[in-house]
């Protein structure tokens, strides 16, 4: 199976967020929870018992003007809040605590390395 360098890009800046979140005590529940015709939660974390939900978005474009959190927006945001709810009804949660969270995760190809911005309670 051939990737793309889109989808790579992304399956790295999932993997540097859920062991950013490992370093800050998250317990890693779920990785890419998908729900056939609705939609994929990229990270599900648990932390002294919050549940959170964590989209990630990866860019590796140097352009400081750019963000990835321009592709959440509202109509993702919804959809995104679907899927938590799905997860926790099938999952007995319903009456559970959570967050749902992004990652921005930009990779800088010069020094091999990533920098993350963690939004903890970002919808």
């Amino acid at each position: 199976m051939n990737l793309t360098k889109k989808k790579k890009i992304g399956n790295l800046g999932e993997e540097i967020s859920s062991n950013f979140l490992k370093n800050k005590g998250f317990k890693i529940i779920s990785r890419n929870w998908e729900k056939p015709k609705i939609g994929e939660i990229d990270i599900i974390a648990k932390k002294e018992n919050i549940i959170y939900f964590v989209e990630v978005k990866t860019t590796a474009i140097s352009n400081p003007n750019y963000s990835p959190l321009e592709h959440l927006d509202n109509r993702k945001l919804k959809k995104f809040q679907r899927i938590v709810n799905h997860y926790l009804i099938e999952n007995n949660l319903i009456d559970s605590e959570y967050k749902i969270s992004a990652i921005l995760c930009y990779l800088n190809n010069k020094t091999k390395g990533a920098k993350i911005n963690f939004i903890e309670d970002f919808y």
